[in-house]
């Protein structure tokens, strides 16, 4: 049943393997016809039965000849790829979902909208509509490929020089960031 009795333990089912080195090359993202649905109680957690969506939509698009699925919300818009957060550059603009679209509330992404202002980047979240991925720069975040350009599957990389010299201090500012936090925790008994 669905409802669990105070006898009943929890079971906790872990796997483990080694980190495969990340890929620089980007990503080829496929619009997934699986929506993300923005106004789920589940939508924030990743590890919830509302994630199995998230592993259709990749495979699929894996399946397809692309790297990762987009994920638009109920409403046609933007939400996120299938396990990452998404950005677009267009012109000297940089823009990811709102939280309220169904973009996961990730660390990287945090990061950016956080940290970006002190660069002169300003990140503005907000609802996207799927025409604007169109000719725009694109890059991916999350916690295991930092921040990783990518590109719509059958098109070419938007390569404007803006959007590549914004990628390129948002990179390396989180490059030297994650590096940083990691010096503290070697030094940590």
């Amino acid at each position: 049943g669905l409802k669990f009795g105070a006898a009943r333990k929890a079971t906790l089912l872990a796997t483990l393997a080694p980190l495969a080195d990340t890929p620089t090359a980007p990503l080829r993202l496929r619009l997934s016809e699986r929506p993300r649905f923005a106004a789920s109680s589940t939508v924030g957690f990743k590890a919830l039965g509302g994630y199995v969506e998230h592993i259709l939509a990749h495979n699929e698009a894996v399946d397809a000849g692309a790297d990762e699925a987009l994920m638009l919300n109920e409403r046609g818009r933007l939400a996120s790829a299938a396990s990452a957060n998404i950005f677009l550059i267009a012109g000297e603009k940089v823009a990811t979902p709102n939280e309220s679209e169904g973009a996961l509330p990730g660390v990287v992404r945090g990061a950016l909208l956080e940290e970006a202002g002190a660069l002169g980047i300003e990140i503005e979240a907000r609802a996207i509509e799927p025409r604007e991925l169109r000719g725009a720069a694109l890059f991916a975040t999350n916690s295991l490929i930092g921040l990783r350009r990518a590109s719509l599957a059958g098109e070419d990389e938007a390569s404007a020089p803006a959007g590549e010299r914004i990628f390129k201090i948002l990179q390396s500012w989180y490059q030297s960031r994650l590096a940083r936090e990691l010096a503290k925790e070697e030094k940590r008994p």
